[in-house]
C-alpha cells in the first residue's frame, strides 16, 4: 500500500469516529481470519458468541460482517452472500445494505474484463489530505469512503477513490442539480495514481433498500411513509450530519403510488438536466439512486456515462435495467460503438425501476437464473422483443394513465418511447396532479368515505327503521357467536355456532368459525374436522394452513407437511406456515428441509421468536446426532440469543442455551461460564432441576455451580414452554 499510514493519528484526531467501531473490530478481525484458517464455516457467529457484549451492537455486527466478506473477497473465496446474511436475522437489513453498497453480491454488471479491482487504501490511512474513516462502498473501478477533511475543520465527506482518471469528475463538475450528488473537489494522488473525488456525505440508503422492504408476502405498502422508512441510513448513520430539509408532503401523507411517482418525477427532472448538457447516464439502476434521509432521490455513479458523439467509449452496466439497444450493444460479437444508444435508453431504465417499485417485481420477469451473462442478455432481449408488459393487475392502485406512460417508457423501439426526459416529466406531473392524487387517496380510503356517507344519512335512515326487515334467526345467532368469540368466551360461542351449523350445515363461514373456536379451546381434532368441512365447501389457502397447524399440534406431521405444502402452493407463503412446516420436518428428522423452512420464516418476519427457537433445537438434534464428532453449536447459540432478544423470556430458552454452551464447552472451556449462567436463569425462571439431563451437561457435572443447581428445590409452578408452532391466521 503506497498511501501514508496514519491510523494512530487518525484515532487521536477523531476519537468518536474511529475508535468506537473500527478500532474495536481490528482485534476481532484477527479472530475471524484465524477461524477461517481453521476451516470454521461461520466465523462471525463464533466471534459474536465469544463476545456477547457486542452481539447486540448493530454497527459492530455490520462491521464484522463487512470484515468477513472483505477477507473472503481478498482470498478469492466464493461466498453465498444471501445465505451469509441469513445468519444474522436481527441485522439482515443493515448487512444486506452494506453488502449491496460494497458490491459483494454476485449479480454485478459485466464490466470490462481488462480491469481488476485495485489495491485501494485501507481505513485509517490518509490520502490527498483526507483521513479515511470508514469504507462505504466498493466496486471494480472505485472505492468510496467516509472521510474527514482536517484542512476544513474535520468536515465529514464521502470520497471516491478511482483508478479511472478524472472523466467522471469532469462530468459531475458540470452537473449542478438538486437530484445529482455534487462534488466538492477532485485531486490526483501522484504516489498511487488514484483520482480522489470529494463529495458531501448524504447517507447510504438507496432504492435497493426500498425494493427489499416492499417485497414481502403481505403485499405492497399503501403509504408513502414506507419510502421515508427505507431512506434512513443503515450503514453509517452515526456519522450522518442532520439533514435540514423536511420531507415532501407527498411522502408524509400520500399513498405509496404517489410516493413512487414523486421519486420518478425528480429522477426524470435530473435526467432532463443532464441530457440537456449532452450527457447520458447509461447505468441507471436502484443501487445508483441514493435516498437522503428526507426521501430525496440523488443520481450516483457516472462512471459509464458518455457525452454525445463519444470516442472509443467503453460499455458496461447492469443487464436487467438495460434498454434493448443497449443489450444488443453488449453482444460480444459487436464491433464499434453503437450509435443508436442515446438519452432514450436512460428513459427505458428509469421505466424499469419505476415499474419494479410499483409492482415489487421486474417488468420483464421473473428473471430466470442463467449460467452466463450472455444467456441472461439473450433472455432479457427476447422478453423485450416479445412485447412483454408489466402485470399491472398485481397493483390495482396504479391507474391507466400511469400504466400507459410507463408502458411507453418500456417500448422496444426508442421512437415509441417518450422522446425526451422533459416529455416524461410532463407525463409524471399529470399523474401527480391534485385530482389524480385525490382519486388514489379516495380508493385507498374507500371504507372511510363509505362510513362518512353512511353517517350523513343516519338520521334519515333511523326514521325509516321499521321498513328494514330483521336479519334471519341463523344470521343473528352467528353474529352473537362471533361477538362471544372476540370476548374470549369460547364455550358460549361454540354453542351458538353449533346451533347455526344445525340450521345451515352447508355454510363454510360457520364451519370456519367453529374451527377457530375449537382451536382457541385447544381441541385441535375438532378444529381440524371443522376446517376440513369448510375447505370442502370452499377451498381456501388459509384453511389449508390451519389444517396443517392443527395436524402439527396433534403430532401428525406427515399430514401437517402435506397441508402446509398445499397452502404454500396456493401462494399462502407466510412466515408462520414455513415455521410450522419446518417444525414437522424437524420432528421427522428432515433436518435440511427444516433448516431451509426456518430460515425462510425468519427472512419473511425477523421478529418471530419460534423459528429461532426451532433452529436452536435443530442444532440440539445435530449435537446428539454427531455425539462422536466435533460440533460447535455456534449457530444454535446465536439463535437462542436472537429468541431471547425478541422475547418473551421463557425458561426452556435458557435451558436450550445452556445445553448448547455446555456442548461447546467440551471443546472450549471458556464456554463453561455462559453455560452455567444460562442454566441458572432457566432454573430461576421455573425450569425443574430434576429435569436437567446429566448426559447433555457432562462437561459441567464437576462444576460446583452445576451440582448446586441440580440440588435446588423444585419450582412451585411449572414454567410455560416456548410455542414452537404458530397460528397462521390472525383474527
Amino acid at each position: 500500500m503506497s498511501s501514508t499510514p496514519s491510523s494512530q493519528s487518525a484515532s487521536i484526531a477523531f476519537p468518536g469516529l474511529v475508535t468506537e467501531s473500527v478500532l474495536r473490530v481490528r482485534p476481532l478481525a484477527k479472530e475471524i481470519r484465524e477461524l477461517r484458517r481453521q476451516g470454521e464455516r461461520s466465523p462471525v457467529r463464533v466471534v459474536l458468541a465469544r463476545h456477547p457484549d457486542i452481539a447486540q451492537d448493530r454497527s459492530l455486527v455490520v462491521e464484522l460482517a463487512n470484515e468477513f466478506l472483505c477477507q473472503a473477497s481478498e482470498d478469492g473465496q466464493p461466498i453465498n452472500v444471501h445465505e451469509f446474511i441469513g445468519q444474522f436475522p436481527a441485522f439482515q437489513d443493515a448487512i444486506r445494505e452494506m453488502a449491496s453498497v460494497h458490491g459483494f453480491f454476485v449479480d454485478k454488471e459485466p464490466l470490462l474484463e481488462e480491469f481488476r479491482e485495485a489495491d485501494f487504501p485501507e481505513v485509517g490511512t490518509e490520502l490527498t489530505g483526507f483521513s479515511l474513516l470508514r469504507e462505504l462502498g466498493r466496486g471494480t473501478f472505485a472505492c468510496v469512503y467516509l472521510a474527514a477533511e482536517p484542512a476544513l475543520g474535520n468536515r465529514l465527506v464521502a470520497v471516491k477513490v478511482s483508478q479511472q482518471g478524472t472523466s467522471e469528475a469532469e462530468i459531475l463538475g458540470r452537473l449542478n442539480h438538486r437530484n445529482v450528488v455534487p462534488i466538492h473537489s477532485v485531486k490526483k494522488d501522484s504516489a498511487t495514481g488514484f483520482t480522489v473525488v470529494c463529495m458531501p456525505y448524504l447517507g447510504s440508503a438507496t432504492l435497493c433498500g426500498l425494493l427489499q422492504r416492499i417485497r414481502t408476502p403481505s403485499g405492497l405498502p399503501l403509504s408513502a411513509q414506507t419510502i421515508l422508512d427505507a431512506s434512513q441510513d443503515r450503514v453509517a448513520a452515526d456519522y450522518l450530519e442532520p439533514h435540514q430539509q423536511s420531507p415532501n408532503a407527498i411522502l408524509r401523507k400520500g399513498t405509496y403510488v404517489d410516493g413512487v411517482l414523486h421519486l420518478g418525477l425528480q429522477l426524470a427532472e435530473a435526467l432532463a438536466f443532464i441530457h440537456s448538457l449532452g450527457i447520458c447516464h447509461c447505468d441507471l439502476k436502484p443501487s445508483n439512486v441514493l435516498l437522503t434521509p428526507d426521501g430525496q432521490p440523488m443520481l450516483l455513479d457516472f462512471n459509464l456515462s458518455f457525452r454525445e458523439q463519444p470516442v472509443d467509449q467503453r460499455l458496461g452496466g447492469t443487464l436487467p435495467y438495460m434498454s434493448p439497444e443497449f443489450l444488443r450493444a453488449m453482444d460480444s460479437k459487436r464491433k464499434g460503438f453503437p450509435n443508436q444508444i442515446d438519452a432514450r435508453s436512460d428513459l427505458f431504465s428509469l421505466g424499469v425501476m419505476l415499474c419494479e417499485l410499483l409492482l415489487g417485481d421486474h417488468p420483464f420477469g421473473p428473471i430466470e437464473k442463467t449460467d452466463t451473462l450472455e444467456d441472461l442478455r439473450k433472455f432479457l432481449l427476447d422478453q423485450q422483443q416479445k412485447g412483454a408488459r408489466p402485470k399491472w393487475s398485481n397493483n390495482p392502485r396504479v391507474d391507466k394513465r400511469i400504466c400507459r406512460l410507463l408502458d411507453r417508457c418500456l417500448s422496444f423501439r426508442p421512437e415509441d418511447r417518450p422522446q425526451s426526459a422533459a416529455e416524461l416529466v410532463t407525463g409524471l406531473r399529470k399523474c401527480l396532479s391534485r385530482p389524480q392524487r385525490l382519486r388514489r387517496w379516495a380508493y385507498l380510503h374507500s371504507r372511510l368515505l363509505v362510513a362518512t356517507t353512511a353517517i350523513s344519512f343516519l338520521a334519515a335512515s333511523l326514521g325509516g327503521y321499521w321498513l328494514i326487515p330483521a336479519e334471519p334467526y341463523s344470521v343473528r345467532q352467528f353474529h352473537k357467536g362471533i361477538a362471544l368469540y372476540h370476548l374470549g368466551r369460547y364455550d358460549e360461542a361454540i354453542e351458538f355456532f353449533n346451533r347455526v351449523d344445525h340450521l345451515d350445515p352447508k355454510n363454510p363461514d360457520v364451519q370456519f368459525a367453529r374451527g377457530r373456536t375449537f382451536q382457541k379451546m385447544g381441541q385441535f381434532d375438532l378444529a381440524g374436522s371443522a376446517y376440513l368441512a369448510a375447505d370442502e365447501m370452499r377451498p381456501e389457502a388459509k384453511v389449508k394452513a390451519l389444517l396443517g397447524y392443527c395436524a402439527g399440534q396433534l403430532e401428525e406431521h406427515e399430514r401437517a407437511i402435506a397441508q402446509d405444502n398445499a397452502a404454500i402452493g396456493s401462494d399462502f407463503k407466510t412466515a408462520e406456515v414455513f415455521n410450522n412446516r419446518g417444525h414437522s420436518h424437524l420432528e421427522r428428522r428432515n433436518l435440511e428441509d427444516a433448516e431451509r423452512d426456518f430460515k425462510k420464516a425468519i427472512e419473511l418476519d425477523k421478529n418471530l421468536q419460534a423459528p429461532h427457537v426451532n433452529l436452536a433445537l435443530l442444532e440440539v438434534v445435530r449435537a446428539f446426532k454427531n455425539s462422536e464428532k466435533q460440533w460447535t453449536c455456534q449457530q444454535g447459540i446465536a439463535e437462542i440469543s436472537d429468541a431471547l432478544r425478541i422475547g418473551p423470556d421463557y425458561a426452556d430458552l435458557h435451558y436450550i442455551g445452556a445445553f448448547l454452551y455446555a456442548r461447546a464447552a467440551t471443546q472450549d472451556r471458556a464456554m463453561t461460564k455462559p453455560a452455567l449462567d444460562y442454566l441458572e436463569k432457566a432454573v430461576a425462571s421455573g425450569f425443574p432441576p430434576y429435569k436437567i439431563d446429566p448426559i447433555g451437561f457432562a462437561a459441567l457435572t464437576q462444576e460446583p455451580r452445576f451440582m448446586k443447581l441440580t440440588q435446588s428445590p423444585p419450582p412451585q409452578v411449572e414454567a410455560v414452554r416456548t410455542p414452537r408452532l404458530l397460528d397462521p391466521v390472525q383474527d
